[in-house]
């Protein structure tokens, strides 16, 4: 067992809250909150978190409430500190939401959707402010109703991404008609879903927790997780997806109906979020014949999961496209609905085409993908963080990793292969996505893809790089969670100054 020297707890939470202090002040520099006040405040909360995590530690609270002591704090304040509407699309999911709040599915063939005149307006993910807000403080819905521009962009989400939102939304309409508070009931709704399936999936993984919370804990995730958006939610789903099978896998018990049902829905859960991450419904594989009692029963379980979450999937896009993409036509060298199946007929009769324009998408975009991933751009890409954030970042998880306890290396090696290739898979399905649908026809590069999409990748990738082949039991990863506290701390005071 590692011990900790009963000061290096001490000199963590003062390192934390030193780094939290000097990059505020190197990010807030120029800005309205700029000076030693704002730095000075963000030092005091990091060091207040360190020291509540290392009482919570003492007294052997587990992960899953040590990763409520940390996000739940974190991701409230970058909810205060980013304006609704300026999380990337999230517009786009509040119009959506709203509809769904009013029960509004689909138009029909005399009927189009509607929603309130001027809902969104002076929304924007790209320069909405807090005196924006403020301006619109006490505005009511109007009365007037106006067709709705809700499209295929968000329309192609199945109802259960939005089902969250949707309800909080409709529930606080029930007391208010105030517009600002009926948004931000979407985001809270999509922000309570998130904190359940992240709490879910921590509490369950068998290893690998505290390197979950720091993934967490992400400049760019915690931007997602309280949002009315859909990306804190595919993590979420994605992650306890790989949770609950890694458990039951370490455990060896007997696997019965129930198990078969709760596989089922975690994939449809897993799906519906986004589609793109279905390719993770495959770590079912990593369940042992002989816990479901033989190889035929296995195969009945998990045809019956899969079969489910397929049949309603592909009867969703097949409702989608008849809405939305027949009849459609391509304009020539402008993406849209009239793009996709042309696009896709071109890559199914040019594979090589369509595998060179892959392999230089990869190769000229990966580190992009890397740095917006770390969170270089907030917001719609235009709140930036310097590369001294990102760097601390990287090696606070790093650190947490590094020591956190990993997967039994002994009789469990189909992770290492099953979970990294889940992940190429699912990236393999978002470029070929992006490519029929975001870009031009017959485009040479693979235009859309944000490092945000590559989160819920990051934890299984991690989990299959790690093996022991014994298993010990490691006390300092918990506190090297402080670690990752200067990076959203400062990302958070970042966002509000560049709001204001």
């Amino acid at each position: 067992m590692l011990k900790l020297r009963p000061s290096l707890p001490f000199l963590l939470c003062g390192l934390s809250a030193l780094l939290t202090g000097l990059l505020s002040f190197l990010m807030l520099r120029g800005t309205a909150l700029s000076g030693l006040l704002w730095p000075l405040v963000g030092a005091c909360v990091a060091a207040v978190l360190g020291a509540l995590l290392l009482l919570a530690h003492r007294r052997g609270w587990p992960a899953q409430r040590l990763f409520l002591l940390l996000f739940l704090p974190l991701s409230l304040m970058m909810l205060l500190a980013m304006p609704i509407g300026r999380v990337p699309d999230e517009d786009s999911h509040l119009q959506r939401i709203f509809l769904l709040s009013e029960g509004q599915l689909f138009p029909s063939d005399d009927r189009l959707l509607t929603e309130p005149e001027g809902l969104l307006e002076g929304i924007s993910d790209t320069d909405t402010t807090h005196a924006d807000l403020a301006r619109m403080r006490g505005e009511a819905l109007s009365d007037t109703r106006v067709t709705s521009s809700a499209g295929f962009n968000t329309g192609v989400y199945p109802l259960i991404s939005y089902a969250p939102q949707a309800l909080a939304m409709a529930l606080v309409r029930l007391f208010t008609s105030d517009r600002l508070a009926v948004l931000y009931a979407g985001r809270l709704g999509g922000w309570l879903a998130t904190v359940l399936l992240l709490y879910l999936a921590v509490r369950l993984l068998p290893r690998g927790r505290y390197g979950l919370i720091a993934l967490c804990l992400m400049p760019v995730l915690l931007q997602e997780g309280m949002s009315a958006s859909v990306d804190g939610l595919a993590m979420g789903a994605v992650s306890l997806l790989t949770a609950w099978t890694l458990r039951l896998r370490l455990s060896g018990g007997r696997l019965t109906g129930r198990h078969t049902l709760q596989a089922a829905l975690l994939c449809l859960l897993t799906v519906a979020c986004k589609m793109i991450y279905a390719p993770f419904i495959l770590i079912l594989l990593l369940l042992p014949a002989a816990q479901w009692g033989s190889r035929g029963a296995k195969a009945r379980s998990l045809g019956a999961a899969w079969g489910i979450t397929l049949v309603l999937s592909l009867g969703w896009l097949a409702l989608c496209y008849v809405r939305y993409v027949a009849g459609q036509t391509m304009e020539e060298g402008v993406s849209g609905l009239g793009t996709i199946l042309p696009q896709l007929r071109s890559m199914l009769t040019h594979p090589l085409t369509l595998l060179s324009v892959l392999g230089r998408t990869v190769v000229s975009r990966a580190y992009s993908w890397l740095h917006t991933m770390l969170g270089s751009g907030l917001s719609a890409l235009n709140i930036s963080l310097p590369l001294a954030v990102l760097a601390v970042e990287a090696v606070g998880l790093a650190a947490v990793w590094g020591t956190d306890d990993a997967l039994p290396a002994c009789g469990l090696r189909g992770p290492r292969v099953l979970l990294p290739v889940c992940g190429l898979l699912s990236l393999l399905v978002m470029l070929i996505a992006l490519y029929a649908w975001w870009n031009p026809y017959q485009a040479q590069l693979i235009e859309g893809l944000q490092g945000r999409y590559l989160i819920p990748l990051l934890m299984p990738a991690l989990l299959a790089l790690r093996f022991r082949r014994k298993e010990t039991q490691l006390t300092l990863s918990p506190m090297l969670l402080t670690l990752c506290l200067p990076a959203a701390l400062a990302a958070i005071l970042r966002v509000w100054a560049c709001c204001l």
